[in-house]
């Protein structure tokens, strides 16, 4: 009688049997169950690693190093990878692009990430001096603290309390752009498939109280006007702050001012779409803004001709003449006339705005004067829109200063006796 083969028993390892075993001249393998073996090299090392396969061929997957990885957690680590090749997934292939995604989450840093943001930014919305100040701020209050973390590991509650030192310096306007400069970096991130959820989406603060202007009373006026025109210090300021009185610019469109803008044949102004505020809502090259030039405006840049016309700008530094004058060069001349805290450059624009609407002249010529955009609803924006109008606010203007700096004229009693007798 032919006897029946004997059935494989094998049984599964053990902890003691792991531990007992020894190393010897070549690799050899102990199998635990449905592919799991442990690989022992000759210089006593051990590796859990598991035989499988997939569409036809045969494989093997790296579980780990005993007894970093025990038995328990190589079973387990087993079972993951029977379930990926049952779904029809190589354990092995899902590994790499586990660890590729890893990677990429790791390398993703909150400042690489928002260095990306800046330059796309800088690129299409902004003007370089923007660029500049946003890339400044963000330096100083926010990669030092969240640079070198990865964006999808930063949480709503690590955001807070970085942006909460903000709040404390009382920096409240500032705490509010860099709050929303953060969102946008995430929404950024967000789209490139780097995080999922935007931390900065659900953040409140306290909001800041808006902040006008330093500005003077009204009735101030004919002392400002004649503390500019006695002002002793760097003449091409002093022509500058007198300028800006007459055009009504922002102080970032007049000191860029180049000979190139000023038509002296048909005394206009004319301030490149580019360089004007609107700009980055915009972004049409033909939305330029013309200033019209009373008599008073083009005797100060006939006198700056003198000094400056050699050069690109009107108001040429006088270190560095290529580039124009400081931004705060206007500004800390007037502190210097005693106006600190009192008055700004800005607020010369109130100034004319004041009289002009006192005057009664229409809204709309004013706001367009002060390139406010008047109404967005309307058709293609007219460079020349009340132009005629504007000339004659304009030299009104200029006239109305010219004689708020003259002595009121004082006549003698005997005179005005003679004329009643």
């Amino acid at each position: 009688m032919k006897s029946e083969p004997k059935k494989y028993d094998k049984k599964p390892l053990t902890d003691a049997e792991i531990k007992s075993f020894k190393p010897k001249e070549k690799p050899y393998k102990k199998s635990d169950s449905l592919g799991l073996y442990l690989l022992i090299h000759p210089n006593g090392s051990k590796y859990w690693r598991l035989k499988y396969k997939i569409y036809g061929k045969e494989k093997v997957y790296a579980i780990g190093k005993y007894p970093l990885v025990g038995l328990s957690d190589a079973r387990r680590a087993r079972y993951e990878a029977k379930k990926l090749i049952n779904d029809g997934i190589d354990p092995t292939d899902a590994r790499k692009s586990e660890y590729k995604r890893l990677e990429q989450i790791h390398s993703n840093t909150f400042e690489k990430v928002a260095l990306r943001w800046h330059e796309k930014m800088a690129q299409t919305k902004w003007k370089e001096s923007n660029a500049k100040d946003i890339l400044r701020v963000m330096k100083r209050d926010l990669l030092p603290f969240l640079g070198k973390m990865p964006v999808q590991k930063i949480t709503p509650l690590r955001l807070e309390k970085v942006l909460q030192k903000i709040e404390k310096r009382g920096a409240l306007e500032l705490l509010r752009k860099q709050r929303q400069r953060c969102f946008q970096i995430f929404k950024f991130a967000i789209k490139e498939g780097l995080c999922e959820i935007n931390p900065a989406a659900t953040l409140e603060f306290p909001r800041a109280t808006k902040k006008y202007f330093n500005c003077i009373d009204i009735e101030e006026l004919p002392k400002l006007l004649k503390d500019i025109n006695n002002f002793e210090g760097d003449v091409v300021i002093k022509y500058a702050i007198q300028l800006i009185m007459l055009t009504a610019l922002r102080t970032e469109e007049h000191r860029h001012m180049q000979w190139s803008w000023i038509d002296f044949d048909d005394e206009t102004l004319t301030v490149p779409a580019n360089r004007l505020k609107w700009w980055r809502k915009f972004k049409d090259p033909k939305r330029v803004h013309i200033v019209p030039l009373p008599k008073q405006a083009i005797k100060i840049l006939r006198q700056l001709q003198e000094i400056n016309g050699q050069y690109k700008h009107v108001f040429a530094s006088p270190i560095k003449p290529q580039q124009c004058i400081s931004n705060n060069a206007m500004l800390y001349n007037l502190y210097r006339m005693g106006y600190h805290n009192r008055h700004t450059i800005h607020a010369m624009r109130s100034l004319f705005s004041t009289l002009c609407n006192t005057k009664g002249f229409n809204k709309d010529h004013i706001e367009s004067a002060l390139t406010h955009t008047v109404d967005d609803t309307r058709h293609d924006y007219n460079k020349s829109i009340y132009l005629p109008q504007r000339r004659r606010i304009m030299r009104w203007y200029a006239d109305k200063l010219d004689n708020l700096t003259k002595e009121p004229e004082i006549i003698p009693i005997n005179r005005v006796n003679k004329k009643t007798s």
